[in-house]
């Protein structure tokens, strides 16, 4: 297996979109803003794109396209797809280079422990009070996080560096607002067409990802293309970089540099697909969620700009619509172990790593933290 670090520096302003986009009929609105990270589904499909004129540079028409990039993109709904050369993908995260320096920074959202001052808040059982569970038709502990203004909520306009310093989003990220109204079939102004988006651009930044390929393919083939993303057709540089370094280590080596709230918790380090039955093992969580939704493109597609509203066998089609745990997410095991019944740490990870798809393209990250 080879694994490179993959980089994609923006030309120009970028537009990720997301479930608030402009849509159309009943579902249309006229303001969308860019989401700043490119869902994982997006990078995905951008290197089986890359692969497959890949094999068709080097074979022709007698190409077998499906040994490069799969038999179909990604489906929330099976077990463990293969994507032909693409072994797995990380978590998209962001590479910075501050003013005056060669060196970059690799940065990672802040976990909803930390809050909007910065510090760690902590896990205390409220006095002589218990609550009722009622997925597990029990009564617990009470639970509670000091230093939590719920006005306030988890930081969230810093992100955090391998340096250990806080990056300010507004710094890394600039915003580009375009205004304007769309015309009818005969060029006139159509009243119901004002819309307002709001890309970005980025500051000294770029975004990085690490990507293994089969040992039988050269991923530098890939190196210093132009490539479009998103539905407004982005234009990035992709870069490929040699790596000594994996994802998880690089997360680790972020987030251990700040305590603990506790004895013992899972960070999602990504977004992160996980049944709701997983709460049944937490005694407390800090969790946030985001709405999940990708293009389907079957095998038979040669039209490329029609998007079927329902399933189909030969034309572009959406997804149904997953809610994520959000990346930075925090779940708090219970520390009580009933006899024959498995510790809930494990039961938590098992939970997450049921979702093996989705860990193949970049969710389902996450990393444990005990102090015992």
């Amino acid at each position: 297996m080879k694994t490179k670090l993959i980089t994609l520096q923006p030309l120009d302003t970028f537009f990720f979109g997301g479930e608030n986009t402009f849509g159309e009929g009943e579902g249309a609105n006229y303001f969308a803003a860019s989401n700043l990270l490119p869902q994982q589904t997006t990078l995905l499909g951008m290197l089986r794109y890359l692969l497959f004129n890949e094999a068709k540079r080097e074979y022709g028409v007698s190409a077998d396209t499906e040994g490069y990039i799969g038999k179909e993109s990604f489906r929330a709904d099976s077990v463990n797809q293969s994507f032909g050369k693409i072994h797995s993908l990380s978590p998209v995260f962001i590479k910075h280079s501050p003013s005056g320096t060669k060196n970059s920074v690799s940065l990672f959202p802040p976990p909803f422990y930390l809050n909007y001052k910065r510090e760690v808040m902590q896990l205390y059982a409220y006095p002589q009070t218990s609550v009722f569970l009622g997925y597990a038709n029990e009564w617990q502990e009470a639970k509670l996080a000091s230093r939590y203004d719920p006005k306030e909520g988890s930081l969230t306009d810093c992100w955090l560096g391998d340096d250990g310093e806080f990056y300010k989003v507004d710094n890394l990220f600039q915003s580009s607002m375009r205004v304007g109204i769309t015309k009818n079939h005969l060029d006139e102004m159509d009243n119901q067409g004002f819309y307002k988006q709001v890309s970005y651009r980025m500051n000294n930044a770029i975004f990085a990802f690490f990507a293994s390929f089969e040992d039988n393919f050269d991923p530098t083939n890939l190196d210093e293309k132009i490539v479009t993303l998103g539905g407004e057709k982005s234009t990035f540089i992709l870069r490929i970089h040699a790596t000594t370094e994996t994802y998880n280590t690089l997360a680790e080596s972020v987030y251990s540099k700040f305590e603990y709230p506790d004895d013992r918790l899972v960070l999602l380090t990504s977004d992160t697909y996980v049944e709701s039955e997983v709460y049944e093992h937490c005694q407390f969580a800090i969790t946030d969620t985001v709405d999940f939704r990708n293009i389907h493109t079957p095998s038979k597609t040669k039209n490329y700009s029609a998007m079927s509203r329902g399933e189909s066998a030969e034309n572009l089609y959406k997804s149904g619509k997953y809610n994520l745990l959000k990346r930075g997410s925090v779940l708090f095991p219970k520390s009580i172990v009933e006899p024959n019944e498995e510790d809930s740490l494990t039961a938590i990870q098992h939970q997450i790593e049921q979702a093996a798809n989705f860990a193949k393209i970049g969710y389902n990250h996450f990393i444990t933290f005990t102090n015992s």
